[in-house]
């Protein structure tokens, strides 16, 4: 599979709504998630981690 087969996967999953698919297939096992703010979401690791955060 090539990048752009790869991109192009990743943005039809995304123009059909479906980011957690997207999420679950392309993000890293590894994943780190900062965001701008104190508190126990500043830093999320790991796949399960950051998909509890965007609930």
């Amino acid at each position: 599979m090539t990048i752009a087969d790869i991109a192009k996967d990743f943005t039809e999953l995304l123009k059909r709504g479906d980011s957690e698919a997207a999420a679950a297939k392309y993000n890293a096992d590894d994943i780190v998630s900062y965001e701008a703010m104190e508190g126990p979401m500043a830093v999320c690791r790991g796949k399960d981690a950051v998909k509890q955060k965007g609930q």
